[in-house]
Formats: C-alpha cells, sequence, structure tokens
C-alpha cells in the first residue's frame, strides 16, 4: 500500500455538493446552492502548485489527467534557455484536458466564439475562421495554471469545479512569482495574466446571481488582481521598449560623439604643445600659463 501524495490529500467532497459548471442551475447533480464547501474557504498549500514530481504517482490512475503538448527544443537558443528550466523545475507546459472538466470546455468555447468571424469559402458556404490565436492560448494558459491550482487545493486528479476556479485566486499573486524567479519571459507572463483575467470575467459573467455573496466577492476581488498583473506587465513592457528603443539607440550616438571628440581633442592639445615649444626656442622663457597646460 502506498500512501497518497499530498497533492491529493483533500478532504473528500460529495459529489451534490461540488458544482462541475459555471452556473451552479446548470448541474443537476449539485444541490449546494450559494453554500460553499469548507475546503475552497481554507488557504492552498502555495508550495504544491508546481509538485510536479507527484502527477505520475501511480501508473494505475484511472484517466489521464494531463497533457503536455509542448516540447522544448534540445538546441534552443541561448534567449530561450529558460524555457528549459521552467520545463525541468515547474513543468510549466503541462496542461489539464480540457474535455474532462465541462468549465475549462465552456471557457473554450467562449473564447472561440469571441476570436471567430463568419468568411465564405470558394464554394460561397459560410464557415468560421479564427482571427488569431487568443482561443488556442488564453484556453491552454489557463488549464496550466488550474492544473497548479488543482495540486495547490490538494485535488488533482478531480474534476475542476466552479469553487476550484473562484477561488484560485489564492495562488495567482504566488504563481506568478514562481515565474518571474524563474525568469520566464515577459511575452509569457503577460500571456498568463491576460488569459487568467479573461478566465476570471468569464466565470463572473455566467455563474449567475445563485452562486451567492461569497463566490461574487471573491471573484471581483481575483479580477481586480488579474487586472493589476496584467497592468504590471504592460508597464514592464513599457520600461523594456523605453531601455532598448531610445537608451539603446542614445548610447551608440554617445559613444560615436566620445570618440570624435577625442579624436578633435587630442589634436587640439598636440598642435598648443608644438606652439608653445616654438615660443621656448624662439624666447628662451615660456609663460606660466603655458608651462601649466604641457604639465597638465
Amino acid at each position: 500500500y502506498r500512501a497518497l501524495p499530498p497533492t491529493r490529500t483533500s478532504q473528500a467532497i460529495p459529489r451534490q455538493q461540488l458544482c462541475i459548471t459555471v452556473n451552479v442551475t446548470d448541474d443537476p447533480q449539485y444541490t449546494g446552492g450559494a453554500s460553499v464547501h469548507p475546503v475552497f474557504l481554507g488557504p492552498p498549500d502555495k508550495t504544491l502548485m508546481f509538485a510536479h514530481h507527484h502527477d505520475d504517482w501511480s501508473e494505475s490512475v484511472e484517466r489521464q489527467y494531463y497533457v503536455q503538448t509542448y516540447t522544448v527544443p534540445p538546441n534552443s537558443k541561448r534567449s530561450l534557455r529558460w524555457m528549459n528550466v521552467v520545463d525541468s523545475e515547474l513543468k510549466l507546459w503541462r496542461k489539464l484536458i480540457r474535455e474532462q472538466h465541462p468549465i475549462l470546455q465552456h471557457f473554450h468555447d467562449y473564447l472561440k466564439s469571441k476570436t471567430s468571424v463568419p468568411v465564405r469559402a470558394g464554394g460561397g458556404e459560410q464557415i468560421y475562421q479564427e482571427t488569431r490565436n487568443t482561443c488556442k492560448s488564453y484556453a491552454s494558459n489557463v488549464e496550466r495554471f488550474m492544473l497548479a491550482a488543482m495540486r495547490s487545493r490538494r485535488r488533482f486528479g478531480e474534476t475542476v469545479s466552479v469553487d476550484d476556479a473562484i477561488f484560485s485566486r489564492e495562488i495567482v499573486e504566488e504563481f506568478f512569482k514562481r515565474l518571474v524567479d524563474k525568469n520566464v519571459q515577459l511575452s509569457v507572463r503577460w500571456s498568463f495574466s491576460k488569459a487568467i483575467l479573461s478566465f476570471y470575467k468569464f466565470l463572473e459573467m455566467n455563474m449567475g446571481s445563485a452562486a451567492g455573496p461569497t463566490r461574487t466577492i471573491v471573484i471581483g476581488q481575483a479580477k481586480e488582481l488579474a487586472a493589476h498583473l496584467v497592468d504590471r506587465a504592460k508597464q514592464e513592457k513599457k520600461r523594456q521598449n523605453t531601455y532598448t528603443g531610445t537608451d539603446g539607440r542614445m548610447q551608440a550616438e554617445m559613444e560615436h560623439y566620445c570618440v570624435v571628440r577625442t579624436v578633435v581633442d587630442s589634436k587640439k592639445i598636440h598642435e598648443r604643445i608644438k606652439s608653445i615649444m616654438r615660443n621656448f626656442e624662439r624666447e628662451g622663457s615660456v609663460q606660466r600659463q603655458d608651462y601649466n597646460f604641457v604639465i597638465r
């Protein structure tokens, strides 16, 4: 017999007290109404959010719980080596399988409807085409983030509930702190923050009035925190652009100016010394001002 790893040791929650849809009225098995199970009201264990070494605790698990669809190139450029560190230490590219979680599937479908436009195919029939990669990247980043949240709640292996999603707010700040500590590129952190903000907005918009005051308050706080993280990444991006776009150009111009000025000043000094020496040879004396110039 093997003891369960810490990422799977949450108190068992009866199915009727666990809502696995966004709106609590859409889950026919859920009878909890506006109440929130105590598991979600206590603090999560933030040390477990990247405890990926427990993910494959047993080969006899009932179902595969996560996938890793992205593989870091073995010969990455130096600028991308952080990806190998993040893959090794955090397994950031692992994500939940959305088809197993109605909330994540609903979020994906919502994004797809927001990022698609009707176009005419060659035969005249109307098809839908995504205008950008927002749907794919946001959905994937939320699935990665929620995997970390499920570990923190010690509910790894369980279906994501609306309360897993709403109360994931408790790990957001620490999640991003870890990304910064591991030198995850700003563009990736910014994408994560925008995806999570979009997810919280989606939850707030769809959970309905029957969700109750506790959920309403927490999702509002979660949205504010995510918006702050988006703004912070935006400001960091501006500082980077200022440094690379303006300071870099000014530095190059200043270096060029210093070289030219050094050459010009050197010629002037050389000519002045030659003039002083000619006067000395002709008159046999030198003025104090000229003497001090030569000595300096």
